[in-house]
């Protein structure tokens, strides 16, 4: 599973990759490049997309108007691209007195099929400024860079940022480095194809979705014009985020909230155990969902509950938004490699989204659009 995240300042090298003298993109043909940079989202749309998408959530109450307000978004984004070297996300700060209180993450390309992906109104402790100055001089320092260097923000391992530096060395052999903002284990990875940690968001999206999404895109931008009716519903806050207490158990401590939720107090250990993911000791990653469902579903050593696994095309919207709006009951969502608790819902024409209890890091928790991302597995939990 995903490894535990902590915000804080670069200084760890996640991911080093060598590959050959050219560097080929991650997407599976070059036409698919071509629809990507062809339909390029502009700055002020995407900025005008933010805007509307914060206002949308300031006008449910799903985020405090005590405390923000559309003003506070800044216009000037943070870059961030695929590992393919195509720009994926504009990351708008939410600033208050110059201090960051949250972002907006606009698409870059409507063939992601939603125009803002994820909404966080939790202060984002990373300096990017800072993060890519000190990559730089650190690379420069250990590794012979001779020429054509190329810094850039990237999302790796969706949704993790990292920063990822190519140049050419002094046997004229291309390099790509990819420093994690917050880990510092070392993998050896090929960035030109999708592997254990690291995976690229372009080459994700099927060739038979991408002009559906950008009908989608098209429709929820105009959409964003207009004020419509919206469903919301927050079943827990804060004090129900729980931080995975090593690299691995993301998918037990999703389960510990979740537990928490049904008034269980499991510890990690006994929920380690029901997930066949080793021991505090030598914990391992959960790697097989049918253990995660029995935690849920086994009695007396489990939970008790009645739980449902879907996966693949059985993830829909509405199942989700009944599981949490009428049901009442969250959901434990895997994207990727990497388990999070689904505890919140907000609906309307002008996007679809559900709140993530992300156990990574303290604090990890945001607003992110269904439409935006696949889902691998969900398990329901009543």
């Amino acid at each position: 599973m995903k490894l535990k995240k902590g915000m804080r300042a670069l200084s760890l090298l996640l991911i080093m990759a060598l590959i050959g003298a050219m560097f080929v993109p991650v997407v599976s043909a070059v036409k698919d490049v071509n629809i990507i940079e062809k339909n390029y989202v502009s700055t002020d749309d995407a900025y005008k997309a933010s805007l509307k998408a914060l206002n949308l959530f300031l006008s449910a109450g799903a985020i405090s108007d005590d405390n923000y307000s559309p003003q506070m978004l800044q216009k000037q984004p943070v870059e961030i691209y695929d590992l393919n070297g195509l720009i994926i996300y504009y990351q708008f700060p939410i600033e208050k007195n110059g201090k960051n209180e949250g972002f907006v993450r606009a698409a870059a390309s409507k063939v992601l099929g939603s125009t803002v992906t994820m909404i966080k109104d939790r202060p984002d402790n990373v300096d990017y400024s800072s993060v890519l100055e000190n990559t730089e001089r650190v690379i420069q320092n250990k590794y012979s860079v001779k020429k054509d260097p190329d810094l850039k923000i990237v999302c790796y391992d969706y949704p993790e940022l990292g920063v990822m530096y190519s140049f050419r060395d002094e046997r004229d052999q291309f390099v790509k480095l990819i420093f994690d903002l917050e880990q510092n284990l070392i993998t050896d990875v090929n960035t030109q194809t999708n592997g254990p940690g690291y995976y690229s968001l372009y080459n994700e999206i099927n060739e038979d979705e991408i002009y559906t999404n950008i009908f989608k895109w098209n429709e929820e931008y105009d959409n964003e014009l207009e004020t419509k009716s919206t469903t919301y519903k927050d079943l827990w806050n804060s004090a129900n985020h729980i931080t995975q207490p090593n690299n691995v158990w993301c998918a037990v401590t999703t389960g510990k909230m979740i537990a928490y939720w049904f008034g269980v107090t499991d510890t990690f250990s006994h929920i380690a155990e029901e997930m066949n993911s080793g021991t505090p000791l030598d914990p391992l990653a959960t790697s097989d969902t049918d253990d995660e469902l029995d935690y849920y579903e086994n009695s007396p050593t489990g939970l008790c509950c009645d739980a449902e696994l879907k996966e693949g095309n059985q993830i829909t919207f509405y199942t989700g938004m009944y599981q949490i709006y009428h049901d009442e009951n969250p959901i434990a969502s895997t994207v990727g490699n990497h388990s999070r608790a689904c505890a919140g819902v907000l609906e309307s024409s002008n996007g679809k989204y559900f709140h993530i209890y992300d156990p990574s890091s303290d604090g990890n928790i945001y607003w992110e659009n269904f439409d935006s991302t696949t889902y691998l597995t969900w398990i329901l939990v009543d």
